[in-house]
């Protein structure tokens, strides 16, 4: 997915706001010669912007601002009915219970998806100290007004279940929109207490201000751009809150404290002070919660732990959530290709493009280069595999970040709950991530009980690894590449093997993709590099020509350390560095072409030359290879076993073609019968390597082969 879609357009919501803003203006002002005339007038401007606004902005819960907006009609509608004299008062009652009920539908439908843990009992506390602040004022006595009805103290009641409600907004998000929904409640509520407590003309142009105000915000918060869900963005607001509910808490006792002083209630005075200290604890409380969270600073999305808590709750619950991990491969490559900031941004991308596909479920961000999605999936056979389908999707979606392309890579582990434990969640998502990330790349596995032997296994193998590289275990191997008409030997291709003391001789498929995702590929490839060039120096003085050597180069080794390293080992050693391929796969072509003509240019200024492996499997196209600083093109073996006339020939026809016409030599890869042989060499091929010639051998035995002359078969 890309970013979330701009607004409309910006001469509509620019002229929209400006529209709006002069009606709210005029209404205001209207109200002190048309008060019904006015509140028809907004109550109708708020209606249209609060249905617009799903259109106006990608937002995800189109349904709250709808249901704020039927609710705003309702409103108006009593506004303009309160002030007749035949209107019926038990009607104005019975018509605002829709309008509260759809306030809280709205309210609700906004904040889905946010912890319930904390957050909820937080408001809850909130709403309870002002309602016994509430109960006080009916047991001291309220004031009267000439239309009071018996149910006047019960709009503030509801007013404060409102405002409970709007707080949640702000605790996970920092957006002007939220914090305007949370001055609408606020305004609301002061114009509530207004019409209960007071019925002089002051109070009357007050409450006239507030509601007023109260539509306002909402409209005001309509027409600036929401947040696509409140919530989804795992935003966590800290100090602001506090202090909005260090002001909410505070301003009823400090009304009650005047009320009291007026009628020297010394008894009021005191319950005042005790409510105002009671709230502060509360705010203290809220200070201490806020401290605890955390927001990450690139993507605004949660940390970990906040998205863990809520796992504990949903097990808490008896829910058996779904915890996905996805990490991003290599990402090191894209931090060198687009500088730090690209990276972020490329960070923050991916972030959106998850909670987007995420949909109700959670998301965070773990770790430099780790995301954790947190699912209540049904249990429908396949969800889990449906939603990591579509998370995978969204973290390789390819972008253009600072004018590169980048190609994001991933492994994927998820696991479901099996017990009430959040750890043992944690820790099988965790085999499950480790078992992907063996898989090759761009995987994703469900986790089972069979992966913990696997991962146990794969932990000893690691473990050994690590000794292997330093301990004299490993060694090279050599397979050679001969001119396809007399056999002539023209070079070695350096093949790396392990041979395990437990184990016996394992490949490179048993181990490289455990040293890249260990870290341990910078040192594996510099011993590599090292042992390669050596065998290079062996080769040609047996040869007493020049015979040059691949060595294959992981696509995690690119960077400064390889330029070094092979640097090194081209001055310890006297070679011409022209000796020396370095073999680079096809699917590193998938990457940035300039980052990766500046990696290739880098390699080439050492003298060394440099081929593309397994040709024709991936990315590449020799259009693309033109801009390249390639020397070799090595076509895969797939093209070349069992080749006959036909498609396959006339394909390899044409990379040679266009490879000659580049200046490029290209080597035949597999190659076991001598039809095979016979047929390269007719379309043109030059070179060839394969089991016709020979399986990889020792450096001793290849320097046997080369004395022993052209390898006729």
């Amino acid at each position: 997915m890309s970013a979330p879609a701009a607004p409309r357009g910006p001469f509509p919501v620019n002229g929209l706001v400006a529209g709006y803003v002069v009606v709210a203006v005029a209404a205001g002002l209207g109200r002190w010669w048309s008060p019904a005339g006015a509140s028809l007038l907004l109550g109708l401007a708020t209606a249209v912007v609060l249905a617009a606004a799903p259109v106006l902005y990608p937002v995800r819960d189109a349904a709250g601002w709808l249901a704020l907006a039927a609710s705003a009609v309702l409103f108006t509608t009593v506004d303009v009915i309160y002030p007749l004299p035949s209107a019926p008062v038990h009607l104005v009652d019975v018509l605002y219970v829709p309008v509260y009920a759809l306030y809280v539908v709205a309210l609700r439908r906004m904040t889905r998806g946010v912890a319930r843990s904390g957050d909820f009992w937080d408001a809850g506390v909130l709403a309870a100290g002002l309602v016994v602040v509430l109960v006080l004022l009916t047991l001291t006595g309220r004031a009267s007004r000439a239309d009071a009805r018996n149910l006047s103290l019960l709009y503030p009641l509801a007013d404060l279940v409102i405002l409970a409600l709007s707080v949640r907004l702000t605790m996970v998000s920092r957006r002007p929109s939220a914090w305007l929904l949370i001055a609408a409640a606020i305004w609301l509520l002061a114009s509530g207490f207004v019409t209960a407590l007071s019925a002089d003309p002051v109070a009357d142009w007050l409450y006239q201000t507030l509601r007023t105000g109260f539509l306002a915000c909402w409209g005001l918060a309509a027409l600036w751009p929401p947040p696509q869900r409140f919530g989804a963005d795992g935003e966590l607001d800290r100090g602001p809150r506090v202090w909005l509910f260090a002001l909410v808490v505070l301003l009823v006792p400090a009304g009650l404290l005047i009320q009291a002083a007026r009628a020297d209630h010394t008894r009021g005075m005191v319950v005042a002070v005790a409510c105002a200290a009671a709230g502060m604890f509360v705010v203290a409380r809220l200070g201490a919660a806020a401290r605890a969270t955390a927001t990450d600073p690139v993507t605004g999305l949660m940390v970990l732990p906040v998205l863990l808590t809520d796992a504990r709750a949903q097990l808490a619950a008896g829910k058996d959530p779904t915890l996905f991990l996805v990490e991003l491969d290599q990402f090191h490559v894209v931090s060198e290709t687009v500088g730090r900031r690209g990276a972020d941004e490329v960070l923050r991308r991916i972030a959106r493009q998850l909670v987007r596909a995420a949909g109700d479920a959670r998301v965070a961000r773990g770790s430099l280069e780790r995301f954790a999605v947190l699912a209540d999936l049904p249990a429908a056979e396949g969800a889990g595999d449906r939603l990591a389908a579509g998370l995978a999707a969204a973290v390789a979606r390819p972008m253009i970040v600072d004018g590169q392309r980048v190609h994001p890579a991933y492994s994927l582990g998820y696991a479901t709950a099996a017990t009430g434990d959040v750890d043992d969640l944690i820790l099988n998502t965790e085999v499950a991530l480790h078992a992907a990330k063996n898989a090759g790349p761009s995987a994703r596995i469900a986790y089972h009980p069979g992966l913990r032997e696997t991962g146990r296994q794969q932990a000893m193998l690691i473990a050994d690894l690590r000794e292997a590289i330093g301990g004299g275990q490993l060694l090279l191997e050599y397979q050679p590449i001969a001119v396809l008409a007399d056999g002539l030997i023209v070079g070695f291709e350096a093949l790396v093997r392990w041979q395990h003391p437990r184990l016996g001789r394992l490949g490179p498929d048993r181990f490289v993709h455990l040293a890249e995702s260990e870290g341990l590929i910078g040192d594996l490839g510099a011993w590599v590099l090292s042992q390669g060039v050596a065998g290079a120096v062996t080769l040609n003085t047996a040869a007493g020509r020049p015979v040059f050597v691949d060595i294959n180069v992981s696509p995690v080794q690119f960077g400064p350390r390889l330029t070094q390293d092979l640097h090194h080992a081209l001055t310890g050693h006297a070679v011409d560095p022209a000796m020396v391929v370095l073999e680079v796969t096809e699917t590193m072509l998938g990457s940035d072409r300039q980052w990766l003509a500046g990696e290739l240019g880098k390699l080439k200024a050492t003298g060394a030359r440099v081929a593309v492996d397994d040709f024709g499997t991936g990315y590449s196209s020799l259009a693309r290879l033109r801009d390249l600083p390639v020397d070799i093109i090595k076509i895969d073996r797939m093209f070349v076993s069992g080749l006959t006339p036909g498609a396959p020939a006339q394909m390899i026809a044409g990379i040679l073609q266009i490879a000659a016409s580049l200046d490029m030599d290209v080597v035949a890869e597999g190659i076991e019968q001598t039809t095979e042989r016979d047929l390269l060499a007719e379309l043109g091929c030059r070179l060839g390597q394969g089991y016709l010639y020979s399986r990889p051998i020792g450096l001793a035995q290849a320097q046997a082969m080369i004395l022993a002359g052209p390898l006729i078969r």
